[in-house]
């Protein structure tokens, strides 16, 4: 249940250690669970499949690939306009959203990555950057 109202909220599936406490706390009391049972997976294929049917019950899909594409695009667009690359990976982000796909993780979209900028001077003047720029390609 945890990762269930966790994806909810962030879009993708931390892991279960990462979680803060007062989370867990609040969706243990849910169903009035006691303060012993702890969010924990039995083996690998038991997140998978737990995953898997996340998914498929709030109808998202897990396609990097596409999401790549849909991001790298939307970021292109944005740039002409944008140049706040927080801006950026909002409208990336929106973009994933709507088309139902799982976010990516923080170490794919985060600050560390390269981003188009404007330059600086009078007016708007954007420079150009090779796709491979864009913090949703590899």
């Amino acid at each position: 249940m945890v990762l269930l109202k966790s994806f909810q909220k962030l879009g993708y599936f931390p892991d279960l250690a990462e979680v803060p406490q007062p989370v867990v706390e609040h969706v243990r009391g849910l169903p009035g669970l006691e303060e012993s049972v702890e969010p924990r997976h039995d083996s690998v294929r038991t997140a998978a499949r737990k995953r898997d049917f996340i998914r498929e019950r709030l109808g998202v899909v897990c396609d990097k690939e596409r999401a790549r594409e849909i991001a790298s695009k939307a970021i292109y667009e944005a740039v002409q306009t944008k140049d706040n690359p927080a801006d950026l990976i909002n409208v990336a982000l929106e973009k994933l959203v709507k088309a139902r796909l799982e976010l990516p993780g923080y170490t794919t979209a985060g600050p560390d990555r390269g981003y188009p900028r404007p330059l600086p001077g009078p007016g708007l003047r954007l420079r150009r950057v090779r796709p491979a720029r864009y913090p949703f390609d590899r």
